[in-house]
């Protein structure tokens, strides 16, 4: 379904297809990706519905067939839980409202799917053909339905529906079903979640919140007060181009609750409130041929949802107005990279890139006008009223405390951080592209810190406590690092010392497996045996190998803040803690292995050389004995040599090992470049990009993980990544096109703001044959080392790859490593 109205408005943004990434050939562990429609940074994204969304299952899937709503959905990953959700459907004549009966079929060849708009037209027969067009901003989004001039649907009183073939729904008709045609459903809650709805019949809103937060039994934070508001404003029009028409026919509304007995119906009921699984629906005439729905959501309050709708869609709003501001605020994003050569499927992949890697962390404050004199507190408000001239702050519900903050600093409060899979590349891209952002986001990380006592680990709504150590250090090293100001640097080294010196409460007691429930802050699980012995021993704490690795590095981050801000002794005790990875090499196996407390190895076979072992975290022994991103030197030493570790490698990757689906694998090919063998990453880099991706719905070797997979192929396809993210310095490989322009935004530097650039990055004759390095120049100047560097980068100007089809001696000088 092809809108050709957009096509030369697009640039590079028409390279973009958001269906990258929502296929695979494992239920979970494909892209984990949706249609979503929404700006940058979105609080809430609106996606079709599909299927329910769960954790470890998105609300879409490329391989589904019938649309069963929209969702405006909170869920940053496939494996994450999703909260304060809210779902809106439709259909003709008899209202079905269970998610099989009124599931409406569709085709591909009938779904339009861009990053500004998403259209589907779907139907169950000819008579009950219904066009929906979903767009979405922050807070609020519009869905557009234009229904067939199609017969009532009427069925005499009682009928049921088949809802599975277990049991059945009664279906909602009356006496007078023929003067009914389409009718407008929302699920405010599931069947075991609490919920409420109100119906305003002259106002045309259905309005109320639901209490499901799918990560609750995660973490210590209740958030026993949390509840995720919504307000759904519909207008109708009965001929195409008449004005629309606000308010519902009281005889054309209803509410219905699942209990333990089935639906019970409540026809022309308007409220149903703090009930197990209540859905609301509005019937409109039978010659109704439009209806558009508007909808706000809010964590704070009701109120609150209809002002965030009366901000960002106002009434009056026309679909395509919202279209414009999408295309404009997307192709802002895509327009920074502008590329020549490679191929369109090669292009598809990068931008779908930047499409995803614009994502999280998301928005999570709210806008409350200067003007209002309400005051918030767990979710009480003043009436709001809208007004264009109201300057905002913002305030945020924080399920940390249960209540409602003002944000202090900064104009955003950011959350949903996956923070052990993007702080390998995915904040590097941050900082690079968006720095008014990245220093609210660091905030964000602070503010948590002053909630919670500790720094996040993986936070949705709250702390969940998934994958394992204190990465958060490693963001705020390197945002030091790379020159981000705004923050509080002292709050910032008070929250990166307590990461790397305070155990976990019930230290002792707990072995913090992944995701197990109803635990405290897991921080550094495992920090007393760790900082006493060396390592984390696998009889005492899951992950136990992975976790010293990673304490090994966070160590390493928080060596590098003391040392920008003086702290010598800090820096000298962290610095020596993060050679702890030594601990745990086993010599006679030659790799990484899971270690006991009494100080023996585990020999664990590994059939599968992708396979998972006990002590690593998704992944083994291969994966991990690279896993020393902080100090290649001290490894190769370690394991006897440069030419050993290369030697290594050379195993890891010939024996399958490598598995780009997952992000411990992901600096492992840049590793030659520093160990003199640079043409063999120049090579695994181009093979690597097309076994891992593609421009196919199942282009994603794994998990998307809040834009860390793109983030690697970005940074790969400009020619380099950041190995040691909090080191400023990248590793070369070699570029993807045959030229790169890139636009770099402006930064605070000192109080001032600084200066754009441009960076071109030249590589001609750049194929799948052509990707060795003969020669690099920077700016005229000759680079004779495949590393780069973060002022490299910020000076723009011009790098020129000279390239080749067979290894070249560039990078490829055994020079000392310490070099």
């Amino acid at each position: 379904m092809e809108t050709s109205r957009y096509r030369d408005r697009l640039g590079t943004l028409k390279w973009v297809d958001p269906r990258i990434g929502t296929n695979g050939p494992d239920p979970s562990e494909y892209g984990g990706m949706v249609p979503s429609v929404a700006l940058p940074f979105a609080g809430v994204r609106t996606v079709p519905m599909t299927r329910e969304n769960l954790v470890s299952g998105c609300a879409y899937h490329d391989n589904d067939t019938h649309n069963i709503g929209f969702l405006a959905s909170r869920q940053p990953a496939i494996w994450m839980g999703d909260y304060g959700f809210a779902t809106v459907f439709a259909g003709h004549g008899v209202v079905k409202l269970a998610k099989h009966d009124r599931s409406l079929k569709f085709e591909r060849s009938q779904e339009y799917v861009a990053p500004f708009k998403y259209a589907v037209k779907m139907g169950n027969s000819s008579s009950e053909e219904i066009f929906a067009e979903l767009v979405g901003k922050s807070r609020a989004a519009m869905v557009q339905y234009t229904f067939s001039p199609a017969g009532n649907g009427s069925t005499s009183k009682g009928e049921t529906v088949p809802d599975s073939p277990h049991k059945a729904v009664q279906s909602i008709t009356d006496n007078n079903s023929s003067h009914w045609g389409p009718f407008i459903g929302v699920q405010a809650s599931r069947e075991q979640w609490r919920g409420g709805v109100r119906i305003n019949v002259e106002k045309g809103e259905i309005s109320g919140y639901n209490t499901e937060r799918m990560d609750y039994r995660l973490g210590p934070h209740e958030a026993s007060g949390f509840r995720g508001y919504f307000v759904y404003r519909i207008e109708h029009q009965r001929n195409a181009g008449e004005e629309w028409l606000t308010g519902f026919s009281s005889d054309g509304v209803g509410t219905a609750h699942t209990n333990a007995t089935g639906i019970a119906l409540h026809p022309g009921e308007c409220a149903r409130w703090n009930e197990l699984g209540v859905y609301a629906f509005v019937r409109f005439p039978v010659d109704t041929t439009r209806v558009r729905v508007r909808f706000g959501l809010s964590l704070i309050s009701e109120e609150q949802a209809r002002y965030n709708l009366d901000v960002e869609i106002p009434n009056g709003t026309a679909m395509e107005e919202v279209v414009d501001e999408l295309i404009d605020a997307w192709k802002s994003k895509t327009d920074r990279i502008r590329v020549e050569g490679g191929t369109e499927a090669q292009k598809r992949i990068l931008y779908t890139g930047i499409f995803h890697a614009s994502q999280y962390p998301a928005e999570h404050a709210e806008p409350i006008p200067h003007s209002d004199g309400g005051s918030h507190s767990n979710g009480n408000m003043s009436t709001l009223r809208y007004d264009k001239e109201d300057k905002h702050t913002y305030h945020y519900y924080s399920g940390y405390t249960d209540s409602v903050h003002k944000v202090k600093e900064g104009l955003q409060r950011y959350q949903s951080w996956s923070i052990w899979d993007i702080y390998r590349a995915q904040w590097n891209l941050l900082i690079l592209f968006e720095p008014e952002r990245v220093v609210d986001m660091v905030r964000s990380l602070l503010d948590i810190y002053d909630e919670s006592g500790f720094l996040p680990m993986w936070s949705t709504l709250a702390e969940t406590n998934i994958m394992i150590s204190t990465h958060a250090d490693s963001l705020i090293a390197e945002a030091a690092v790379k020159g981000v100001k705004g923050f509080n640097m002292d709050k910032a080294w008070q929250a990166v010392l307590k990461d790397g010196t305070i155990p976990p409460e019930r230290e002792f007691e707990l072995r913090y497996e992944d995701r197990e429930e109803y635990t405290p802050l897991e921080v550094r699980a495992g920090l007393t045996f760790y900082n006493e012995s060396g390592y984390v021993p696998l009889d005492g704490w899951s992950e136990s190998t992975s976790r010293t690795l990673d304490y090994a590095y966070d160590d390493h981050a928080i060596a590098v803040l003391a040392d920008m801000l003086g702290k010598e002794s800090e820096a000298e005790f962290f610095h020596s803690r993060s050679k702890n990875y030594r601990h745990v090499f086993d010599h006679g196996q030659g790799l990484m292995a899971a270690r006991l407390k009494n100080g023996t190895f585990l020999v664990q076979p590994l059939p599968d050389p992708r396979g998972r072992q006990e002590g690593f975290t998704e992944g083994n022994s291969f994966d991990y004995s690279f896993d020393v991103v902080q100090d290649v030197p001290g490894l190769a030493e370690l394991v006897g040599g440069r030419d050993k570790l290369v030697a290594l490698l050379d195993r890891h990757f010939g024996e399958g090992h490598n598995d780009q689906s997952n992000e411990p694998s992901h600096h492992i090919p840049y590793l030659y470049s520093l160990l003199g063998a640079a043409s063999k990453t120049q090579r695994l880099v181009r093979d690597i990009s097309h076994e891992g991706y593609s421009d196919q719905p199942d282009g994603y070797a794994g998990n998307e993980d809040c834009g860390q997979q793109s983030a690697w192929y970005i940074f790969s396809a400009m020619g380099l990544y950041p190995v040691n993210p909090v080191s400023g310095e990248y590793v070369v490989s070699s570029p993807f096109f045959e030229r790169m322009d890139i636009s770099i935004p402006a930064r605070v530097e000192e109080g001032k703001q600084g200066r754009a650039a441009h960076l071109r990055i030249e590589a001609p004759g750049s194929d799948d044959k052509h990707v060795y390095v003969a020669n690099l120049t920077v700016n005229g100047r000759s680079i004779e080392q495949p590393k780069l560097k973060w002022s490299d980068l910020l000076a723009g100007g011009t790098w020129k790859f000279g390239l080749a089809k067979t290894p070249q001696q560039w990078g490829n000088d055994p020079s000392p490593l310490h070099a």
